[in-house]
């Protein structure tokens, strides 16, 4: 008995055909055999697969299928393109308000300061730069460093909390800012 390839494909028809044969790994158990014939003046190949198993009737189905799969995906990834591109917009119109607020603003997360914007900065007498990545203490008035840290860990565990907090800051110098 002729043993027959993923594709119907017996040994009798390569030899037969003498056709070119493109092996692409399947998995690390076996493979998955093509068919190439070259035709003579066409300057192309065509590629044959062999499957007996299937009516025509569902290999044509399930092109419909793939194909409508493809477009399927090439819409996400337009829609995903154009989602990119309005995140793109979007941060870039809150980093300007952030950066041209007349107030001075500050994110601080696990007690380092982790933005600043420059009006914060100008105000306390610091460039942005020598303030990232400090602790926030450095600018708060230590009479509010308890508030403000109660404050954060109510926030925290989803507690009311008045919005925004108001804190007394230090200047680079030592003088209050209100």
């Amino acid at each position: 008995m002729k043993r027959k390839s993923v594709l119907g494909f017996t040994e009798a028809d390569r030899e037969h055909q003498r056709n070119a044969f493109l092996a692409i790994p399947e998995n690390k158990k076996g493979k998955i055999e093509f068919n190439l014939k070259y035709i003579p003046g066409e300057k192309k190949v065509v590629l044959k697969m062999k499957d007996n198993g299937k009516t025509k009737a569902q290999l044509i189905n399930e092109l419909c299928e793939t194909r409508q799969r493809i477009s399927e995906l090439e819409a996400f990834e337009t829609q995903f393109k154009l989602s990119e591109e309005e995140l793109r917009e979007s941060v870039k119109k809150y980093r300007n308000l952030l950066e041209w607020a007349n107030d001075g603003i500050l994110i601080i997360q696990d007690g380092i300061i982790k933005y600043a914007n420059k009006r914060l900065a100008d105000l306390g007498g610091y460039t942005t730069k020598s303030i990232l990545n400090t602790p926030f203490n450095v600018l708060v008035h230590p009479d509010i460093v308890s508030k403000l840290n109660d404050q954060h860990l109510r926030r925290i565990a989803s507690e009311d909390v008045e919005q925004p907090y108001e804190a007394v800051l230090k200047r680079k110098d030592g003088s209050d800012i209100y």
